[in-house]
């Protein structure tokens, strides 16, 4: 449930703002025949491996910054910064007309707890862009425009490591989710 982070660093010129975010949700479906073959139906249906671990819910963010330089009176400065997130979460969905009773009451509860739990993968990358679109409009000016655009790709990879710090911060102080009632099990008994 560790967000993966990939950076791609474009220079334009576009006005600066909060980051521009495009969510999208992948589902796997699932179709349990009762709350005893849950598990084994979620973890069957999975897609999601990583480091030979499988997993019922991720994320995938991807960052990317702009910025726009001007020179005046010798100096290059940052005059506009933006960034764009997009974020993937692959998820599971029940089929559509799903008519098990017990299986939706479970999933009901179980559910939410997993969304909000990626969701806040996701807001880490949000979180991130607006960091790099402040810090890389704070550069101070230079004496050329190429020590000044080191400088901004400097903060956008050293932002990028620093959220897939955060992400596994966060994954290892909540068990990838399960202080926050992500694991299905505790559902079923």
């Amino acid at each position: 449930m560790r967000a993966m982070s990939l950076l791609l660093l474009l220079f334009s010129s576009l006005a600066s703002g909060a980051p521009k975010v495009v969510e999208t949700i992948e589902y796997y479906n699932v179709e349990p025949t009762s709350p005893a073959t849950m598990l084994a139906e979620l973890f069957s249906a999975s897609p999601i491996m990583e480091d030979d671990e499988q997993f019922l819910g991720y994320t995938n963010s991807y960052v990317e910054w702009e910025w726009f330089w001007k020179t005046r009176n010798g100096k290059c400065r940052i005059v506009e910064v933006t960034s764009s997130v997009d974020i993937t979460y692959t998820m599971p969905r029940l089929v559509p007309h799903y008519s098990n009773s017990k299986v939706k009451q479970i999933w009901n509860r179980w559910y939410p707890r997993l969304m909000y739990h990626e969701r806040n993968h996701g807001q880490h990358a949000i979180d991130t862009a607006y960091l790099g679109e402040q810090e890389i409009s704070r550069l101070q000016p230079t004496n050329d425009c190429k020590t000044l655009d080191a400088k901004a790709s400097e903060i956008a990879n050293q932002l990028i490591e620093q959220m897939g710090t955060l992400d596994e911060e966060y994954d290892a102080r909540t068990n990838h989710g399960s202080t926050e009632g992500v694991d299905i099990e505790d559902y079923l008994k």
